[in-house]
């Protein structure tokens, strides 16, 4: 277990009867497994430490917590939680990326810890981190506009 004193939110379920969520941030729902980039190693939500190899994390910044998902792509949810829950890596971490969504431990609005973190994954020069991308939602219609903008039919 990790000295993480802070764990990730996890969503909560959307009521459009009782939610105004207009002007909140929404982004496309990745299937990987979430992980949170603390003091220099990758953990699970529960605090487990995920056994990357050196060259996933080696560029990555080390003066901020990320947390997000390690995904690998559409239809390959299997396969990512067998590649990270392994003691010993795999070349399969080749295929996976570190997709940040906040940076939670910074004490400003979320628009500014996403731009930390942006700015802080444009510096690292690594192939295996990159922000999700967070559109501001302009109403309660908006949610199922957006998806048919950025999902194909056959989406997960």
């Amino acid at each position: 277990m990790s000295n993480i004193n802070v764990l990730p939110e996890l969503a909560n379920k959307y009521n459009k009867n009782k939610h105004n969520i207009e002007g909140w941030y929404m982004s496309e729902k990745l299937d990987g497994v979430r992980a949170w980039w603390f003091e220099g190693k990758l953990y699970s939500r529960e605090g487990n430490i995920f056994y990357s190899p050196n060259y996933f994390t080696e560029n990555f910044p080390h003066d901020i917590t990320l947390d997000g998902e390690l995904y690998m792509g559409k239809h390959t949810f299997q396969r990512c939680v067998s590649t990270v829950k392994r003691h010993k890596p795999t070349d399969d971490w080749k295929e996976l990326v570190f997709v940040v969504f906040d940076a939670p431990l910074i004490k400003k609005p979320f628009s500014d810890r996403l731009n930390c973190a942006k700015i802080e994954i444009n510096n690292c020069n690594s192939s295996y981190i990159r922000v999700l991308e967070q559109v501001k939602c302009l109403g309660n219609n908006n949610p199922v506009s957006y998806t048919h903008l950025t999902l194909p039919t056959n989406r997960e």
